[in-house]
């Protein structure tokens, strides 16, 4: 068994989708198998803690596949597709308009002038989470695909991977700017 191997770790067949349930019944087979409670797992209950969390999130999970079938391949991802270009325009106007007003904010200390731009802040928060909607229907879609790819297609894997990378960062800003401006 190759501990570099995720999927061998637990003895899974090496696919793009895996069924949670049994990830999760595998990794908790092999810990009572591997790891001694008295030691707290040591190195043994680490290493199993990883694959499990890179087979349970599927940008880590496509990104370890990608490199166990073609160790060459960077998974640079693919190019953006009209959809996702059109998405990434409305994301970057929305983005920008919340790193607008964030700054207004930070330089804002009287109440007045809180309240002044307290309608605006509401249109911003609303249009992040619209875009924020439009980017895990997005993921949802791309996931709902990954039972599709053949584990041997290394070209559909590393562009899935791509756009679902791509998606994920764009999430991560979103969110930012609206806790941002949730908490103040």
């Amino acid at each position: 068994m190759d501990p570099s191997d995720c999927f061998a770790l637990f003895n899974l067949p090496r696919t793009a989708q895996l069924d949670q349930t049994l990830l999760r019944d595998r990794y908790h087979e092999r810990v009572r198998e591997l790891v001694d409670p008295a030691t707290g797992g040591g190195e043994a209950g680490r290493a199993l803690h990883r694959a499990h969390e890179i087979l349970a999130d599927p940008v880590q999970r496509l990104r370890h596949l990608l490199h166990l079938l073609a160790p060459e391949r960077k998974a640079a991802g693919a190019g953006l597709s009209g959809e996702l270009v059109e998405l990434f325009s409305e994301v970057g106007g929305v983005l920008n308009r919340a790193d607008g007003l964030i700054s207004r904010l930070s330089q804002t200390a009287s109440a007045l002038g809180r309240a002044l731009l307290a309608g605006e802040e509401a249109e911003v928060q609303l249009a992040l989470q619209n875009v924020l909607g439009k980017l895990t229907g997005k993921w949802d879609t791309e996931l709902a695909e990954v039972p599709r790819i053949r584990p041997d297609d290394v070209e559909s894997l590393e562009a899935t991977l791509g756009r679902l990378r791509i998606l994920q960062k764009w999430q991560g800003e979103v969110q930012a700017r609206l806790l941002r401006l949730l908490t103040g």
